[in-house]
């Protein structure tokens, strides 16, 4: 009886503990921000790591489009020093991190902001790279 009762209070107090918060699309961040502000929070996207772009989109697509559905990332401090966010670069990753409605990036560019505390590598894409400047018209 006594391992019942400690294993439902265990089960029951984890996730509000925000051992592993419960994935949520980016979208769902964007349409209501005030709800996820300060909090916790788990998502998938595609990432781009460069001079002043550092965020993250829910699909490869809404890294050439609008940058308000995209987020603005920072790192988080953990144990041994800041996140490093170069290797997201042109990856698609999981990143759990800390949302803040309020912050939006590089010259207020972005939906949001989220400071990432840990993330995995999912996958890789190529959306992420400056395209080349196009050659001068001939005779010019």
């Amino acid at each position: 009886m006594r391992i019942v009762f400690v294993a439902t209070l265990l089960a029951l107090a984890l996730p509000a503990c925000g051992a592993n918060p419960t994935p949520v699309p980016i979208s769902a961040l964007l349409k209501d921000p005030d709800a996820y502000d300060g909090k916790e929070v788990r998502i998938s996207g595609a990432a781009v790591v460069r001079f002043e772009a550092v965020f993250v989109c829910q699909f490869v697509d809404d890294i050439v489009g609008d940058s308000k559905r995209c987020l603005w990332m920072v790192p988080g401090d953990i144990s041994d020093g800041a996140v490093r966010l170069a290797p997201m670069h042109n990856r698609v990753v999981e990143i759990t991190g800390v949302f803040r409605a309020k912050r939006h990036g590089h010259m207020g560019a972005y939906g949001g902001e989220l400071v990432v505390t840990k993330y995995a590598i999912l996958d890789k894409h190529e959306r992420g790279d400056v395209p080349p400047v196009p050659p001068s018209p001939p005779g010019s």
